[in-house]
């Protein structure tokens, strides 16, 4: 598994999941979906996640992707997400996600579009 963050998308998180064959499945959801996981079951649809009982910061983290009829739960070991979650947080904190936002060009894209 890969988890990645990027700077220029600081609303979301990205984990890749990979097979023998390389990557089987790529799931983009939101940071703060994962923060709140950490602690309690968060999300609802394509992707829940939710930690173990146990009280340590070893303990297991669950993340449900896909719909009821073609699913995937998943563990992960808590403390490997729990770091690397607090780097994302270090680069980009709660709150200034959209402090770095290039709004002119964001609206330049838009109206490149329409």
């Amino acid at each position: 598994m890969e988890m990645r963050y990027q700077r220029d998308d600081p609303l979301a998180v990205e984990f890749v999941f990979y097979g023998p064959a390389g990557a089987l499945a790529r799931w983009r959801f939101s940071r703060d979906l994962l923060l709140e996981g950490m602690e309690k079951i968060a999300g609802h649809g394509e992707v829940m996640i939710w930690p173990s009982e146990e009280t340590s910061v070893g303990r297991t983290l669950f993340l449900r992707l896909g719909l009821q009829d073609r699913q995937a739960v998943l563990t992960v070991r808590r403390s490997l997400v729990y770091h690397w979650l607090t780097r994302t947080l270090t680069t980009v904190p709660v709150g200034r996600e959209m402090t770095e936002v290039d709004w002119d060009e964001e609206q330049r894209q838009l109206f490149r579009t329409v």
